[in-house]
């Protein structure tokens, strides 16, 4: 392959590349970062609700009444975290002094 062969071969795969790749800026990469992390943060929340109150029903025999207020409790009490009335490292410690269970990651 010659080098005017060689050139006309590089500026195609050049073009081709240019057509074929996606441009993203970094605001909307940005974007993107954020939109999935929020995402994730809701899908654990929501797997984490769900497998609590079937706990509550399957180990308990919790009904819709008891499943309704503890998953309100939780939610009020998450509602604080967000608010920052209360922070995790205080639930945690309360949870430890007067249940005796220690919550660790």
């Amino acid at each position: 392959m010659g080098r005017a062969e060689n050139r006309r071969k590089q500026r195609a795969d050049r073009l081709y590349f240019n057509k074929m790749s996606i441009k993203v800026t970094p605001d909307e990469l940005q974007r993107m970062s954020e939109r999935t992390s929020r995402d994730a943060g809701r899908y654990d929340t929501e797997v984490l609700l769900t497998a609590f109150a079937l706990t509550l029903h399957d180990k308990f025999g919790f009904g819709f009444s008891r499943v309704e207020k503890a998953l309100s409790g939780v939610d009020e009490m998450l509602g604080k975290v967000l608010s920052d009335e209360i922070n995790i490292e205080d639930m945690k410690e309360r949870l430890k002094n007067e249940v005796g269970i220690n919550i660790t990651a």
